[in-house]
C-alpha cells in the first residue's frame, strides 16, 4: 500500500475527487479523507483542502492521473509504513 496525499483549490474539488475514487476504487471509510489544508502563514491559500489516502500499489498511477485530471496536485505518495 501506498499514501498519496494532493492538494484541491477547495474542499468541494476534493470532496467530489474523493466520492470518485470511492467509488472506482471501492475504498472502505477509514482508507481517505479530505481536510483544511495549512495553517496561518503558510504557502498555501485560505481554502486549500487536502485529499490524503491509501491505495493499493498497482493502482497509485491511475489514482494520481485522476487526481491531477480534476484539478489536483499531488503532494506526497510514500510507501504507507513510513506513515504509521
Amino acid at each position: 500500500m501506498r499514501v498519496v496525499a494532493a492538494t484541491f483549490p477547495d474542499a468541494r474539488a476534493a470532496g467530489r475527487v474523493l466520492s470518485e475514487l470511492r467509488d472506482r476504487y471501492r475504498l472502505g471509510p477509514g482508507d481517505a479523507r479530505v481536510a483544511p489544508m495549512g495553517t496561518a502563514g503558510s504557502d498555501y491559500d485560505e481554502g486549500t483542502a487536502l485529499l490524503a489516502g491509501r491505495f493499493r500499489d498497482d493502482r497509485v498511477s491511475e489514482v494520481e492521473q485522476l487526481i491531477e485530471q480534476r484539478g489536483g496536485e499531488v503532494i506526497v505518495e510514500v510507501p504507507e509504513r513510513w506513515t504509521v
